[in-house]
């Protein structure tokens, strides 16, 4: 039988993702560091093709492993305070955890926002 993937990334096994999957994790949060407005949304290379970092941080959505330190650093480096505060962190355990973290503040930048208008 022949397996039809849909995706570029493989699905998880048993909620656990192969360590080429971690590391795109973390190359995907250096990459949203770079992100300068007004461009598109960045990609970093998985399998030697292009993946958008919201479809690494998706796949990772339900990742039962654990998150590395220097990943963790990553992020606080990246995620403003307002979404996260400190007691927070110290509940990040899994990348499940950490993709909807970045995950959600992807969609924030990418959202338009409008300007305030006061009317006086």
């Amino acid at each position: 039988m022949t397996r039809l993937f849909t995706s570029l990334l493989p699905p998880l096994h048993e909620g656990h993702a192969p360590i080429y999957l971690h590391q795109a994790f973390h190359y995907a949060i250096e990459a949203y560091e770079d992100w300068e407005s007004g461009q598109a949304e960045p990609s970093v290379t998985v399998n030697g093709k292009p993946t958008r970092i919201s479809v690494i941080f998706r796949r990772l959505w339900n990742c039962n492993d654990i998150i590395p330190n220097h990943t963790l650093d990553a992020m606080r480096d990246v995620v403003p305070y307002a979404y996260v505060g400190a007691d927070e962190w110290n509940t990040v355990e899994r990348f499940s955890h950490g993709a909807r973290i970045m995950r959600f503040v992807l969609q924030e930048r990418k959202a338009p926002h409008l300007p305030l208008i006061i009317y006086l």
